[in-house]
This record gives C-alpha cells, structure tokens and sequence, in this order.
C-alpha cells in the first residue's frame, strides 16, 4: 500500500484501479470475501485536498466503474444495450457519499469526516433498497452471502449490519497504515477484535441454531428453457407453450407423492397471460388439467403473465399501461400464481421492478417512449402496490418473492411481518447464461433465510434451484442448465427475529445522522461565509 501511495505514477488512478480489483476479488460466486476489508482503503488514500473537486469525482467514478462493470459484467451478455445504462448509473449512485466525503473533508476534521462517511455510506444503501430507479446488487454485507456461518448475527441486524461493519474496519485500517504504527500497535488489535468477535459469535450462534418446526413436502421443477431462444414466442428456437406445459408437468408428476403439499414452477413458467378478473382460464390447458386430476390435493405455485384492464386515463409518467387493438388498454403484472382447482386462486404481483428493463423511467414521455418503441425495448411492467402472503392447505403461509425482489431484505421480512412462515423464490435468470449472475443471484437468498430465520425454496427455470433452510445451507438442490425437478421437506417457521420485526433499522439510523451532519455542515459553513 505504501509503494502504491508514495510512487507518483500510481498515486491516484492506481489507487482507483487497486480498489476496483480488490472489490471484483473479492465478490461471489468466486471471490474472496476478506479482501473486501481493504477495497476501500486506496480510495481513502486519495488525497482529496490536493484536488479539484471534478479530477476527485472523475478518479472515484473511475474506480466504481471498475466496480460494477467487471462484478456485473453479465448484464451485457444478452446484447441488451440499455443494461450499460444500469452499470453507468449504478457507479454513479456509488461515488456520490464520496462527493459528500471530499466536502466535508475539507471541513472538518479527519475523524468527523470519515464517521460521516461511514454514515452516508449506509444511508445510501438504504436509500437504493427504497429508490426504484438503484440496482442494490452490490451492499457490502452480500459479500459474504456464500459464508453462511460467519454472518448469522444477520438476523439482528440485516445486510446493511453486514455493511457498516465491513466499511467500518476499512476506516480502521486505513488510520492504522496512515499512522504507521507498529505491528502490533492496540489500532492494529481493535481492528482484528472487530473482525473476530462477530464472526466467532456467528460460528456459536449458527451451531445453537437448530431447525423445530412442522415438516412439509415440496416438489422443485427446473425446466431449462433458454429465454433467449427458447422460452418465448419470438426465439429461434422456440419450444410451443403446449410442449412447455407438457414438458413441466411432466417433470413434477414424476417425483410428487400422495404427501406433496406444494409444487412450484419458475417465474413466468405459463407464458399465455390470465386476467385478473378470470383466473381459472389457466386451467384451460389440458395438462394442467390433467395433472391435476392425479394429484387433486396439491397447491402449485407458479410464476405467470397477468392481465388487468385499465382505463386510459390512468397512465402517468412512472407507471406504464399497455395497448393492444384485441384487448384495449391493460396492465401487465409479473406474477406468482397460487392454484388449488378445488380451494381456488390466489396471486402476488412483483412490487420491485428490475430498472431499465421492467421499469423504465419516464415510460410515459413521447420521447422516452418513442426511444424504446425504436431501440425495440420493452415498456415495462405494472408494479403491486400491496403485498401479499399466500396462504395455503397445512398451515403453510408462502411469502411470494420474484426474482429481482430477494434483493431486498425489508421487503422480504415485512412478508413475516404478515405471518409468512417459509419463503418461496420464484426465477428465471437463464438471460445471463452460464455467468457469475445467476450465482450470485442465487447466494443473496441465502443471506434472506439467515435475517428471518425461514426455510426458502427457489425455482428457477435454468438455475440454481435449491432448498436453503433458516442458517442459510443448501439442504437440497439439482444442477443449473439440467432439465430436472427433485422433491425434499421443508421446515415451517413461526418465530421472528430482530431483523424480521424491525427491518433496516440501522438505515433509518444512518439517515438520520446523515441529515443532521449535511444541516451541520450547512450551518457551520453558512456561518463562515457571515464572519
């Protein structure tokens, strides 16, 4: 660190890149997650005072980008231009707490100034679990998502805990290498006391953790359609709806028993929509149909296409309805969709939209709508506003997440806050191929089960499915990119924990402080300007 701080040519972009690097080693799937306790520190190194403000925002830009596009390089795979949008923007999310460092930097003093880092930071974070137009794909608590036994205090404090102790023990090193203390200095001891302690209190909490609780049979379907080529009408090799249902029914029939409770399909597994207002049109299709008349008792869970009518004067500019000459003016919700031919329908729609994909901003602007009308990119979807647990036989009380939305820790823990007793994921993350996404998609699940302490199960059309029970181990899964379906118990559970009950609390704390240091900075500058 000090060859790169001293040695002119790298003292600056050096320090950038070396903090991109540092961040991308040590992400999921494959990554190193410790490194992150140093990623921070080159840009810390930064000497903002010597800077303009435009060279410390182009340098610290510069490094998010390196960030974002070599963590989230998969977003560009399927040619999709508008996801270099995503990692544009998301950097730039990032680098503004930075902004607010370099001023008040210059203002107060070292200690003051990196407490208010640390601060703004986790105010940021919680602002992009909130804001519907961030991509909180990368708080730094998820670093350790596939280390299940070194976070399990996570129930207490949620991701963002997970966050201001890894941006914590940065702050700490980096006074310890800026005062050049010796080795063994009590700076050096504290920041390796504030590594061990939690993680050696996770490791005591995870072998007292013990699952109690009603068991239930579930069945898994991963039915591998490429949603490139495959899945949808307008791929090259599309495989027609009635061969997809056969296909998925077909795979569930030969592993569900007389003791199945629950059968579950990826999302958007039925890709010919319902209306809302008409939900048994689904089982129309014969093989459904079929299926269910061998195994009446079982509840399928799947993701669908659903149709609401809509009046034309209800557009605005955040929330898209759609128009088609066969069926007027609609809604399109990407749902989860409960069936029990003889108990009746019940369904959830996504409440967190994918940015730029699912939700575009201003959608409805002539010229934003015309872009996407030329650029041949979608309108976007029709979010819920209200959520939903789906209740069904045995006691089973499902929160419904979809895809994108097991991002978001609050969102999940306020279905348990409704009485939600396990946690269905469904998804279909095959748009990325065979990369570093759909893993890392994957592992942020597992972080959910530890916050609430529930069993989840997650479908997903290409992979990875799996069982992850409440300390966040796989108990069961299959292989992604295999058309497969597997069948395993599942633990209901009815106790909350902190997390669930109190959700991002530290993110309202952090805020608050963030908003008492911006108006005391305002002040005190004012103030200067005065005398």
């Amino acid at each position: 660190m000090n060859i790169l701080i001293n040695h002119k040519g790298l003292n600056s972009y050096g320090l950038a890149i070396l903090s991109g690097a540092l961040f991308f080693a040590s992400w999921p799937p494959l990554g190193f997650p410790f490194l992150l306790f140093i990623a921070f520190v080159p840009l810390l190194f930064i000497k903002s005072s010597e800077l303009k403000l435009t060279k410390y925002f182009s340098l610290i830009y510069f490094s998010f980008l390196i960030t974002v596009g070599s963590t989230c390089y998969w977003l560009v795979l399927n040619n999709q231009w508008w996801y270099v949008l995503a990692i544009i923007w998301q950097a730039l999310l990032m680098t503004l707490p930075f902004l607010f460092f370099y001023k008040m930097r210059n203002k107060f003093s070292e200690a003051i100034s990196l407490l208010s880092l640390l601060s703004i930071w986790i105010s940021f974070e919680f602002i992009a679990l909130n804001f519907n137009y961030s991509f909180p794909w990368l708080l730094l608590g998820n670093v350790f998502a596939n280390y299940p036994k070194f976070i399990q205090w996570y129930e207490y404090t949620g991701v963002l805990g997970g966050s201001t102790w890894i941006f914590g023990i940065n702050i700490l090193l980096y006074l310890f290498l800026k005062s050049q203390r010796q080795i063994l200095s009590p700076l050096l001891i504290s920041v390796l006391g504030f590594i061990a302690i939690p993680i050696i209190c996770s490791l005591l909490i995870y072998k007292n953790t013990v699952e109690n609780g009603k068991e239930v049979e579930v069945v898994v379907v991963q039915p591998n359609f490429n949603p490139l080529t495959e899945k949808f009408p307008d791929g090259e090799h599309y495989i027609h709806y009635e061969k997809q249902m056969s296909i998925l029914t077909g795979l569930a029939d030969a592993v569900t028993t007389p003791k199945t409770k629950v059968v579950l399909f990826p999302e958007t597994a039925i890709i010919q929509g319902v209306w809302k207002e008409d939900m048994k049109e689904v089982l129309s299709n014969k093989k459904l149909e079929s299926y269910f008349k061998k195994h009446p008792d079982v509840n399928l869970t799947t993701g669908i296409e659903v149709y609401a009518f809509a009046s034309p004067n209800k557009n605005s500019f955040f929330t898209p309805t759609r128009y088609e000459p066969s069926i007027g003016h609609h809604e399109l919700h990407n749902s989860m969709l409960m069936i029990n031919p003889t108990k009746g329908f019940t369904s959830q729609g996504k409440c967190k939209l994918l940015p730029f994909s699912e939700r575009v901003p201003l959608i409805n602007f002539k010229l934003i709508n015309n872009m996407c009308s030329k650029f041949k990119m979608d309108n976007g979807l029709t979010a819920d506003k209200v959520q939903q647990v789906l209740t069904l036989d045995d006691g089973i009380k499902a929160a419904p997440i979809i895809c994108y939305e097991s991002l978001f820790g609050n969102y999940v823990a306020n279905y348990i806050r409704k009485g939600a007793n396990i946690i269905f994921i469904l998804s279909n993350d095959g748009w990325w191929g065979e990369s570093a996404g759909y893993m890392q998609h994957f592992s942020y699940a597992r972080i959910r089960a530890i916050e609430n302490r529930r069993s989840v199960v997650r479908c997903a059309n290409t992979g990875k499915s799996a069982i992850i029970n409440k300390r966040g181990d796989i108990t069961a899964s299959v292989p992604s990119f295999k058309r497969n379906a597997f069948r395993s118990n599942v633990t209901l559970n009815n106790q909350r924990t902190v997390y669930s009950l109190c959700g991002d609390y530290l993110g309202y704390i952090s805020t608050l402080s963030t908003l008492f240091i911006i108006s005391f900075y305002y002040i005190k500058t004012k103030n200067k300007h005065n005398n």
